[in-house]
């Protein structure tokens, strides 16, 4: 999981660098209602813990492909890991966190999906709750 926020970070830094704003939305698939609600506290408590040493370790297992790219990128921009972790907190908050199974009702929150104003970073998803969204233009 932290891969995949660090790697969500790294394109919206890129973006920003080139003058575009992009957030990040990332989704995470369940094949049942306890598997997702799982899958959700388990990203609560690894966003929450997250510091230093666990960056420093993604780094040191990074020696290649997309996740050296983002450490690469990072250093030569002086992103220190302090301020990255500020940013992945805030970005990734439970506030940004929507679950979307059978039991939780999400039709009104779903509804702002097709807009850019929702405050949604992350999905935790039923498989057989996959919602259908019309393209953004």
């Amino acid at each position: 999981m932290i891969q995949v926020v660090l790697i969500s970070q790294y394109r919206k830094r890129v973006a920003l660098k080139h003058g575009y704003f992009l957030k990040s939305v990332i989704f995470f698939k369940s094949k049942d209602i306890e598997e997702n609600k799982n899958h959700y506290l388990l990203f609560q408590e690894t966003i929450e813990i997250l510091n230093v040493t666990t960056v420093n370790d993604q780094k040191s297992s990074a020696n290649e492909g997309v996740l050296k790219k983002v450490f690469d990128f990072f250093e030569k921009e002086k992103i220190e890991f302090s301020h990255l972790i500020e940013e992945l907190k805030e970005d990734f908050s439970e506030y940004r966190l929507l679950i979307i199974d059978s039991k939780n009702k999400t039709d009104e929150k779903l509804g702002l999906l097709i807009t850019h104003f929702h405050p949604y970073h992350i999905f935790f998803i039923n498989q057989t709750k996959l919602p259908h969204f019309p393209p953004i233009l």
